[in-house]
């Protein structure tokens, strides 16, 4: 309250200034106390009508959000100046356009200075209005959601966006003075750096900017170690939310209190995440379970973070090259359906199931079991897996398991998931993973975004690891051209030359020889060349990256390339075996048998449809034969060819046994005669088969 009193009389004198520069405005009666009147009535009125009419027209700040808030102080002057029309002289309205304008840059200046917009670290400042918002009905509520998220969402980057800007600027220490003058105490903010500003901002702005975040620092070795770990944190620092809130969303989804569901519920969340937290439980048989809350209202406030994403990416393709080159718009729609299918823990479910399934064969990889009876939409139940994340290498190094056998394993498991299965964890960072420190079992966690390639688009994958093994710069660019789609025109000689110095750079002469740097760097390649990689085909990348970051976590050393390709290559001779190729072979059969049925219908239909034409007395059918006839007259002369082949070669055969027989008796001066018969005859069919067999490939030029 302190700061809003102080802040409305900072205002009020500022207006009480500049009222009586304007030479266009006039006071009837002029006295101190009516310019302070004044100011603290256009200030109240603008604290009050600011907010709504910004929520109201909230979708034009979109279209130019400095051009439309200087509209809205115009609008507010102007309404202001209508007010005290009997109090003052104005010789144009133009005058008041140019007071609001002065005013409100005047206004922000003052307030940059002084620090008065420092952002509010208070994470439940905004529960009432929302709380407000939820009682609103149907169609209005939605929009009425979406334009205060977005006054949310500016007022956030305007207030984090002025401190970051000006924390290392002389206007520092003037603001972080007036801020412990105006609270009585200092700001959590003056001892913090660039990085953790960041993260607090995306923190305050939600679940959609946290996942933002998280999306970028799982690009570790692009960004510098400072900022990688701030935004690591988002992965693991998002406040919970109350247990009351989380009991009474297991009521609305399971139909029963959790006191009758479990044996017990621990109150205290085991971890909080943008979009959930997770409990601790214990199942009337006595299983380990985690349960998975959704946050109350979330969906909605994500869904109205989507919709104002989409329509800013649609506005910044209209305007900008660089926008349309990289398809903003597509990246953020693929982006809002991920997050959308991530909302929905159904989809997590069948994750799971399906993962599990795929990994049954891989020893020392564990996905933990789903109770489905206890699962919704919005609530996960599951095992409860014992263990440390695999970040915690001195805790693993400690317990005596050997960290390179571990990351052996876990790209075993992670290549068949991409290369074989094309079902893979769309998000492997060493945070999702989990390491059993009696077993050394690592199991995957949180698999709510997986990624799905087709057949062709593995082989491709496949082409371009092999490549980078063989250290083919030319097959590496082609693989990658091959996995992308144009967006524009590409010059195809300067891209191949842009790739092979990327590739000479960041993998022949790198220090580190990473997966991870080498594609980061590749990725601003092809959109400088107005290619982009498809979606899977992105996310695929990605958690290649993230599982080579993983690898290198428990064993720094580990060859991943290497590896990589061997365990390849294993997997796949052990496709190659009797019983799956005779699985393959009868899934086949048994697809075409289900072809031939599916056409059977459509052959009754024909059936019935000339019996209908025959009734009718038009019984027309339409027959080109002239195909046919050409296709029955080659099958007629190859069916007369095969028969001379067949007789000639009975008659040559024929003799030959009669020769091998007589040749037995020909010291018999009877069987002589017969003997030099049979010989004549095999010479005559011979000559007569060779004629033939001349005059019928003639025919056939």
């Amino acid at each position: 309250m302190r700061r809003f009193i102080i802040e409305l009389l900072i205002t009020t004198l500022v207006v009480a200034v500049v009222i009586p520069l304007l030479p266009g405005i006039t006071a009837i009666n002029p006295t101190i106390w009516l310019y302070l009147g004044v100011g603290l009535g256009l200030s109240l009125f603008s604290r009050i009508l600011k907010p709504v009419l910004f929520v109201l027209t909230g979708r034009l700040v979109i279209w130019n959000i400095g051009l439309w808030v200087t509209i809205l102080n115009i609008i507010i002057f102007v309404l202001a100046g209508w007010l005290f029309r009997d109090r003052f002289m104005i010789a144009s309205s133009l005058w008041l356009i140019f007071g609001a304008i002065l005013v409100s840059v005047i206004s922000t200046v003052v307030d940059a200075l002084l620090g008065f917009d420092r952002p509010n670290l208070d994470p439940n400042k905004n529960l009432p209005a929302w709380r407000f918002i939820e009682r609103i009905p149907g169609v209005s509520r939605n929009r009425l959601i979406e334009s205060f998220r977005l006054q949310q969402v500016y007022d956030t980057f305007w207030q984090f966006g002025l401190e970051i800007a000006l924390g290392h600027s002389p206007l520092r220490e003037i603001r972080e003075t007036v801020s412990r003058w105006i609270t009585g105490r200092a700001s959590e903010l003056d001892s913090l750096s660039q990085p953790q500003k960041v993260r607090l901002m995306l923190q305050q702005l939600g679940p959609m900017y946290v996942k933002l975040g998280q999306i970028v620092s799982s690009q570790g070795e692009s960004l510098p170690e400072e900022w990688h770990r701030e935004l690591d944190k988002l992965q693991s620092t998002v406040a919970p939310f109350p247990y009351e809130e989380a009991r009474q969303m297991i009521i609305d989804e399971l139909g029963t209190p959790p006191e009758e569901l479990f044996a017990s519920l621990d109150q205290e969340p085991l971890a909080a995440a943008s979009t959930a937290q997770v409990h601790r439980a214990t199942l009337p048989g006595g299983e380990q379970v985690v349960v998975k809350v959704q946050r109350p209202n979330i969906v909605r406030q994500v869904q109205s973070d989507l919709r104002i994403m989409q329509e800013f990416s649609r506005t910044m393709e209209k305007r900008f090259d660089w926008a349309r080159d990289m398809d903003l718009v597509g990246m953020v729609d693929e982006f809002a359906a991920g997050i959308n299918k991530e909302l929905d823990y159904r989809n997590e479910a069948y994750h799971m199931l399906r993962l599990a399934d795929n990994m049954a064969n891989i020893p020392g990889v564990h996905i933990p079991i789903l109770y489905q009876s206890l699962s919704t939409a919005k609530i996960l139940t599951m095992e409860y897996v014992e263990g440390v994340k695999l970040t915690r290498t001195q805790a693993i190094e400690d317990s005596g398991l050997d960290r390179l056998e571990m990351a052996a394993t876990f790209n075993r498991a992670f290549i068949k998931q991409i290369f074989i299965d094309g079902f893979f964890h769309g998000d492997p960072h060493p945070g999702n993973l989990s390491v059993n420190l009696e077993t050394g079992v690592i199991t995957f966690l949180d698999m709510g975004l997986v990624g799905e390639l087709r057949q062709d688009q593995r082989l491709e994958l496949m082409d371009l690891l092999f490549s980078l093994q063989q250290m083919d710069s030319y097959g590496v660019a082609q693989a990658v051209r091959r996995l992308s789609t144009e967006t524009r025109p590409v010059d195809e000689k300067a891209y191949l030359a842009a790739v092979e110095r990327v590739f000479l750079q960041h993998w022949t002469y790198g220090t580190e020889n990473s997966f991870a740097a080498l594609m980061n760097r590749m990725m601003s390649e092809l959109a400088r060349f107005g290619l982009r990689l498809n979606k899977e085909l992105a996310l695929a990348i990605k958690a290649m990256t993230q599982s080579q970051e993983a690898t290198a976590t428990l064993a720094p050393n580990f060859p991943v390339i290497q590896a990589t390709t061997a365990d390849l290559a294993q997997f796949l001779l052990e496709q190659f075996n009797v019983e799956n190729i005779a699985d393959m072979v009868t899934t086949q059969l048994i697809r075409a048998a289900k072809e031939v049925i599916h056409r059977l219908p459509s052959l009754q239909e024909a059936t019935i449809k000339w019996l209908d034409q025959y009734q009718a007395g038009k019984f027309v059918v339409e027959l080109n034969t002239d195909e046919l006839n050409r296709q029955v007259g080659r099958a007629y002369e190859g069916l007369e060819r095969l028969t001379i082949g067949l007789i000639l070669a009975g008659m040559l055969v024929g003799t030959a046994i009669g020769m091998a027989f007589m040749s037995n008796l020909a010291a018999d001066p009877r069987w002589e005669f017969v003997f030099a018969v049979l010989v004549l005859v095999f010479l005559a069919v011979l000559v007569f088969s060779g004629v033939i067999a001349y005059k019928l490939f003639r025919s056939e030029d």
